[in-house]
């Protein structure tokens, strides 16, 4: 890069009103030159100009060299907002750009308050100096012009304007390649820098820049840029030929002897002419002046247009003479008339010559795009095909529609139907009026829409083929797409119609009858969330119990299950039912006796008996996240017992009945299924095996078992297992009917809970994803039917089932299935239909804005009806359908009008009217893509503004808040003062408050306002202010000594790094707050960023800042947490505040090493004024979510909390990390109150001021551990070891905190602990580690186990305690060296461990039959299958549950090459 100053070194700037010139004389000082500037080494300085230094500097990453800009930082208190706000708009706008004759932007940033933008290093001389190097012949100097103004094309055709076109701004490399370089170098100046000068010479060259948006160099610059008025494109062009005349002629166009002279010869077009004749062609001079016309619409129609006028072909300009040759024989002989047909029939010709012309290089064109295709170069082939439809003579051409079509073509293989909408919608756009090609575009677009699951686009589109060519759409496919869109917006009778025009296809017309049959619809005005059939009256006539709106608390009210669901009772006087009863079904002990529901509170589970008093409590027990209830007679006693399944991190499966004496009691179900330690996700009864007793299925999760298993009664009252199959993970499960009467089991089954451990690496979900209906076969599922289900193209997940439901909907007496369905990428759920056929296969229909809630018989005929939630009048209700009442109506989304054409030019008008038929359409974006890019080549001003403003709106439909904005603002340019507001609006609804706040500055300082215009400009000023730059910000940092407000609570998970500069953490899952400072948080906006290094995070561990309120409710929390399972660990930021129902993940990445590095830049922003709460990763994995906001920020004393958090069920899982810094806006330290010695001692520690910890008189009940730890870290280790010994390690929180110094110093504290507890700390070590390495045995905790249980043998084992924690030790260190491949070690081990356990007891026992499976695994991979058969017959013969450990071995992903051994099968079917 290179930048010319004036030569004067003076700075200029142009104010709006009145016109004047004025200098400041403060040039930049030749500060020195720094060493690095972000992550970039400078190299050396290579020049300064108005707007900043550039230097020379060497980028590490990418390993190549750059030059930076670093612009000045600014004087004035506004100034340095609008002025960086505006190069770094400028910035990233063109870093989007890829253009061979653009100067490239590398990257963007701020260094030491001043702005930088690093760009490519152009190794050559501006063009200013390639022209004074040596004489150069006018071909060359108009083709160096042609490839800069190839740059500015593509800057225009991106939206964006230069504005300060001069040879200085256009670079000549030694490659001979031209660039375009300093777009948005203008910069804001103080208004107390006015003064008059006359040194006009030098001021005539400089950049200027003013407030109100005129940015230009004055000898350059267009008459509109001196009036501000309509600056765009053709003041570039204005600028170029203003350039390029000056380089032709040596003398520039435009003369005068002051500023305001030479603006007056500008705005009259007063042109300079060489006072000799020129040896320039004509029609070169022509060329240029037609640029330099004062008047835009007198100038080229676009630089597209210039730049073809200065490269005419040779062949062109011989027939153009030709041509006027002829005409001028014509005249001599008189045929007028001849000569009109003549110029007539040219004119076609020279089109037809022109589109075969077009053709041809269309050929060319395509197959250079293949073989960049073939190549892997997309970018490349993508870019050669639009500079073809860019040329001035294609761009109206036929081949453009067919370079689209080309184009859409190539992506349909690829497979990208994205870029295939992309092209379609350039190529109808481009399509001339009545072009033939239209309906085939038509229908390629309808079927992507199909595809991509856009229903409402494609009725609108479909709506509007028909009316186009009402022949062309009469077709089959046109059918089922019309078809699939109106069950897509609920038009159910849209959709019959098609079926009924026997055209629809069979799939529509077997799926039919169940639509006919439910397209009525009954509104009874009642709402609800969840609704559960019950018997309240023990009548044997279900009743429906509507669970409120808001989903979580009673009153429940009791409903007569009729088309107007009238009203019986309200449970009432417990809200604990709410709590799940409304996710599970309600359970019966028999038809005659009314039903039972369960709820809960906070820590209990309860069983509620129903009638029409108050529901009664029979039975409660502690809650363990029921999940799953059916009611059963599996003893055939003529009771149903009640079944109930629960997830993490119990995983049960309890029986609840009565026991003789009436008294209710929870006992364990089966023994097998508890021992996998899985989830119970879904539990259904039938009769699967047509015996006449029920059955019960039960759908069993992860993270061992991903199967379907069929329950049934064993011979000694107990249950066993009858039938399994291992599927994946399963959502919901039902039982139907088949054509032939026998019982079926319908399975949802979905991706969720991948396991490599449980499944091949290859297949990590188990079976695909879809409907199974299934028959029991003996011991085993095998499948009637299976169907993927339902997605639209591209989608990254597989759709959910939230319920399953069955009914006869037709009355034909087959079940047919209703599923609550959630597909990918949708927020709503909705009513997935699958029809049974006469051959028992299935058909289905997805039917959008209807979530189903229940089945059953509403009026008494044959067919059952449902009982739906929809959209109703002003929001969503319950209804009926198929009980009678009106067909379903169409749900259809707000709409944006469409705007005819405001625009004169005929080709701008015809792609305006195109664009609005994509509005029609509901493609938004698209619309105002094509009318963006249309008006930046627009003829006049006015029609570009047009197009433009009519793009904002339509991004602002699209809700691409930020692209509205930068048009807005581009209008805004050219003193739109309404622009500038909506540009406001739409910055602050992008939530780019910078931006907003700049505009809305800028503005303030303009006299152009309304009073009413003014105000709003005021008000938003006000409100930005708040949230851009609050009064009260906290900056915390680890650099430099700790705030005396923190209060440290764990100052052994803290260490103040000073070299480093930062915070490091080494916590754990159960260790709670780690320090804590009072704040006071003001009545504004509050934002809250934290940036952390990551070195270690296991599962499930957390680390976050919350802001805490006095009443212990935490506004909100920032973090980052590990969580996973199945062999995958994930990484990601968290946030949570009482605006959101659940903790947010963002920015997820996987880590299958926990101490995987990662670097977090997280922020969180709630901002009342906008109404958002704005959550953004910065870091590594860049993401960035926005919510509304729903709370309240309430001023007053709070506290910021650093704090560690996770399972506490698994203990001493770790995090490390370095914290760096905490940014708090909108709040301030709270008074500091004097330093308990207990805190003292704490925060000596954690500043590493270790001889005053050791010697603290703090009398704290920890305080001795932490003078120990203090005594150990400086070598002092009698004194450490002497106070250790002083501790009572059965206290829980001193046991707590010995464990995580095991983990975190082992090496330093085992010793220690050896000799202060004895063999005590063989229980710490196996506390400190054991979960850990269950979870992820990773290189860190291998080399842990083998170097810190070196001495495990010596442990006594005199007592059980001891015993089973010297064979836990040894079966964890025999892990350790199986993971690292010692197998040999690892047996040696895991035999020590059993004589251990055998020596205790010969009664059969769990933990030893675990340990010979160990045994066989290591066995089978050191490949000798003897030994590991033997310890499978010792782990079935030690086992309690001898049926639950061969569900173990069937399951073991390591001993699958046992299983064909016959020794295998015969040991796994035998009977115990």
């Amino acid at each position: 890069m290179q930048d010319n100053p004036p030569t004067d070194g003076s700075q200029v700037t142009l104010v709006p009103a009145p016109d004047s010139i004025v200098t400041s004389n403060r040039g930049p000082a030749p500060d020195a030159v720094p060493s690095r500037i972000g992550r970039f080494v400078i190299i050396g300085r290579l020049g300064a100009g108005g707007m900043g230094v550039v230097y020379a500097a060497y980028d590490p990453e990418l390993d190549r060299k750059v030059a930076i800009k670093l612009m000045y930082a600014e004087d004035s208190g506004a100034g340095p907002r609008r002025g960086q706000a505006l190069l770094l708009r400028e910035a990233r706008a063109l870093a989007k750009l890829s253009h061979p004759n653009i100067v490239a932007i590398h990257d963007v940033g701020v260094h030491a308050g001043q702005v930088f933008v690093a760009m490519e290093f152009v190794d050559g001389r501006t063009l200013r100096h390639w022209l004074a190097e040596a004489p150069r012949a006018w071909q060359a100097i108009v083709d160096v012009f042609v490839q800069a103004g190839r740059g500015l094309m593509a800057a225009h055709a991106a939206g964006l304007v230069h504005r300060d076109v001069k040879p200085d701004n256009l670079l000549v490399g030694k490659d001979g390649r031209v660039r375009v370089a300093d777009f948005g170098v203008a910069r804001y100046r103080d208004p107390d820098e006015v003064a008059w000068t006359d040194n006009g010479a030098s001021r005539m060259m400089a950049t200027v820049a003013g407030r109100g948006a005129r940015i230009g160099t004055p000898a350059y610059m267009a008459p509109e840029q001196h009036e501000n008025e309509g600056v765009g494109p053709h003041s570039d062009q204005f600028s170029f030929c203003v350039a390029l005349y000056e380089a032709l002629y040596q003398l520039r166009p435009f003369a005068g002897k002051t500023p305001h002279e030479m603006v007056a010869a500008i705005r009259a077009g007063a042109l300079c002419r060489p006072p000799e004749p020129s040896r320039l062609p004509g029609w070169l001079d022509r060329a240029v002046q037609r640029g330099l016309a004062a008047q835009p619409a007198d100038r080229w129609p676009s630089l597209s247009a210039l730049l073809s006028a200065l490269t005419p072909e040779q062949g062109q300009r011989r027939a153009k003479w030709g041509w006027r040759a002829f005409y001028a024989a014509l005249v001599v002989i008189g045929g007028v008339a001849l000569y009109l047909g003549a110029r007539e029939w040219q004119l076609h010709s020279a089109r037809e010559q022109a589109e075969r012309a077009a053709a041809e290089r269309l050929e060319v064109v395509t197959a250079g795009v293949d073989r960049l295709l073939a190549r892997g170069r997309r970018s490349d082939a993508e870019e050669a095909l639009r500079a073809f439809v860019a040329e001035p003579e294609h761009r109206t051409a036929r081949a453009a529609v067919d370079a689209w079509l080309m184009w859409a073509d190539r992506m349909d293989a690829a497979g990208d139907h994205e870029a295939v909408l992309s092209a379609l919608v350039e190529a109808y756009t481009t399509l001339p009026a009545k072009d033939p090609r239209e309906a085939a575009i038509f229908l390629r677009i309808a079927e992507l829409f199909r595809v991509q699951w856009r229903f409402h686009e494609l009725a609108t589109l479909a709506h509007t083929a028909g009316q186009r060519s009402p022949q062309a759409v009469h077709t089959e496919t046109w059918s089922r797409l019309r078809a699939d869109a109106a069950l897509g917006l609920r038009d159910v009778s849209g959709f019959l119609a098609e079926v009924d025009g026997g055209l629809a296809g069979r799939e529509r017309e077997d799926v039919a009858p169940v639509l006919r049959a439910l397209n009525t619809a009954s509104f009874p005005g009642v709402r609800g969330e969840h609704v559960v059939a019950l018997d309240l009256e023990g009548d044997g006539q279900d009743e429906l119990a509507v669970f409120p709106h808001d989903g979580a608390r009673g009153p429940v009210s009791v409903r007569r299950m009729n088309r107007d669901l009238s009203p019986v009772h309200d449970l009432t006087g417990d809200d604990a039912i709410g709590r799940v009863g409304a996710d599970l079904n309600s359970l019966r002990r028999r038809p005659d006796e009314p039903s039972f529901l369960l709820g809960r509170t906070a820590d209990t589970a309860m069983l509620y008996a129903l009638d029409t008093g108050k529901p009664q409590v029979v039975f409660t027990w502690p809650y363990d996240q029921v999940h799953a209830a059916a009611a059963a007679d599996l003893d055939g006693d003529g009771l149903r017992e009640f079944y109930v399944g629960t997830a993490a991190y119990t995983r049960k499966l309890y029986r609840l009945a009565p026991d003789a004496s009436g008294v209710w009691q929870r006992n364990v179900a089966h023994p097998a299924i508890d021992e996998l330690g899985s989830d119970i996700n879904a539990l259904a009864t039938g009769d699967f095996d047509g015996d006449g007793r029920d059955e019960l299925a039960v759908a069993v999760g992860p993270w061992r078992a991903y199967d379907v298993r069929i329950l049934q009664a064993g011979p000694d009252g107990g249950l066993e297992l009858g039938a399994r199959r291992r599927i994946g993970h399963v959502r919901a499960l039902t039982t139907l009917r088949g054509v032939d009467g026998e019982t079926l089991l319908a399975i949802a089954k979905d991706n969720d809970a991948a396991s490599k451990l449980a499944f091949s690496p290859d297949t990590p979900h188990g079976e695909p994803p879809g409907l199974y209906i299934v028959r029991r076969a003996g011991e085993t599922l095998e499948t009637v039917f299976f169907a993927p289900f339902p997605a639209a193209d591209g989608a990254q997940e597989v759709g959910k089932v939230r319920a399953m439901l069955r009914g006869d909907f037709d009355g034909d007496g087959r079940d047919d299935l209703l599923l609550r369905y959630r597909a990918p990428s949708r927020s709503d759920a909705a009513a997935l239909l699958w029809r049974q056929r006469e051959d028992g296969s299935f058909v289905s229909a997805l039917v959008e804005h209807v979530v189903p809630l229940a089945v059953g018989n509403f009026d008494d005929d044959a067919a059952d009806e449902v009982l739906v939630t929809t959209p109703h009048g002003d929001g969503d209700t319950l209804a009926v359908l198929g009980a009678g009442g009106a067909p379903l109506a169409s749900v259809l989304p707000p709409r944006v009008n469409v705007t005819p054409p405001l625009v004169s030019d005929p080709s701008l008008a015809r792609a305006w009217a195109r664009a609005e038929d994509l509005v029609g359409f509901g493609l938004y974006a698209a619309a105002a893509d094509a009318l963006a890019r249309r008006s930046a080549l627009a003829p006049s001003a006015e029609d570009g503004r047009a197009a433009q403003q009519r793009a904002a709106a339509l991004y602002e439909a699209a809700g691409d808040h930020a692209r509205a904005a930068a048009n807005h603002a581009a209008l805004a340019q050219d003193g739109d003062v309404d622009a500038a507001l909506a540009a406001i609006v739409s910055y602050e609804r992008a939530l780019d408050l910078d931006n907003a706040l700049c505009v809305a500055r800028a503005l303030l300082a303009s006299d152009a306002l309304t009073p009413s215009q003014r105000g709003e400009a005021s008000a938003a000023s006000e409100r930005l202010t708040a949230a851009v730059e609050p009064r009260d910000t906290l900056e915390l940092r680890f650099d430099q000594p700790l705030a005396p407000s923190w209060q440290i609570h764990e100052p052994l998970a803290l260490r103040m790094d000073r070299v480093r500069g930062n915070l490091a953490i080494d916590a754990h899952a159960d260790t709670g707050d780690l320090m804590t400072l009072p704040i006071e948080l003001g009545d504004g906006p509050l934002a809250l960023e934290i940036e952390i290094e990551v070195e270690r995070a296991e599962w499930a561990a957390q680390l976050a800042v919350s802001v805490r309120a006095p009443d212990g409710e935490e506004v909100m929390t920032l973090g980052i947490a590990a969580s996973g399972g199945g062999g995958y660990l994930h990484r990601h930021g968290s946030f949570s505040a009482p605006s959101l129902p659940r903790r947010l993940d963002i920015a997820g990445r996987p880590t299958d090493d926990p101490s995987t590095g990662s670097h977090h830049l997280l922020r969180a922003r709630l901002l009342p004024h906008q109404g958002m709460l704005d959550v953004e990763e910065r870091g590594d994995h860049p993401e960035r979510r926005s919510f509304p906001l729903k709370q309240t920020l309430r001023p007053g004393p709070h506290l910021l909390v650093l704090r560690a958090s996770g399972v506490e069920e698994h203990g001493a899982l770790q995090l490390r990390a370095r914290l760096r810094r905490v940014s708090l806006a909108g709040a301030r330290l709270s008074a500091t109150t004097p330093a308990e010695p207990a805190s003292q001692l704490a925060r000596a520690l954690v500043t590493g001021q270790l001889r005053e910890a050791a010697t603290s008189s703090a009398d704290d009940a920890l305080a001795p551990l932490w003078r120990a730890a203090a005594a150990a870290e400086l070598g002092r280790l009698d004194d450490a070891l002497a106070l250790l010994s002083t501790l009572d390690v059965t206290r829980p929180a001193i046991r707590q905190r010995l464990r995580h110094l095991l983990r975190g110093q082992p090496t330093r504290f085992l010793p220690l602990m050896r000799a202060a507890f004895g063999a005590v700390h063989g229980e710490l070590l196996r506390e400190a580690l054991t979960n850990a390495a269950r979870m992820h045995l990773d290189a860190e905790l291998q080399q842990m186990w083998l170097s810190q249980t070196v001495d495990v043998d010596s442990l006594p084992a005199s007592d059980a305690v001891q015993l089973d924690t010297k064979a836990e030790l040894l079966t964890m260190r025999a892990a350790a060296w199986q993971a690292a491949g010692e197998l040999e070690q690892a047996a040696a081990d895991l035999d020590a461990a059993i004589a251990l356990r055998a020596s205790h007891s010969d009664e059969p026992d769990d933990r030893l039959a675990e340990l010979e499976l160990l045994v066989a695994e290591i066995a089978t991979a050191r490949a000798r299958p003897d030994e590991a058969m033997a310890a499978v017959r010792r782990a079935l013969a030690r086992s309690r549950e001898p049926s639950a450990m061969k569900e173990r071995l069937r399951l073991h992903p390591r001993l699958q090459a046992l299983q064909a051994d016959p020794r295998w099968r015969r040991s796994l079917s035998a009977r115990p």
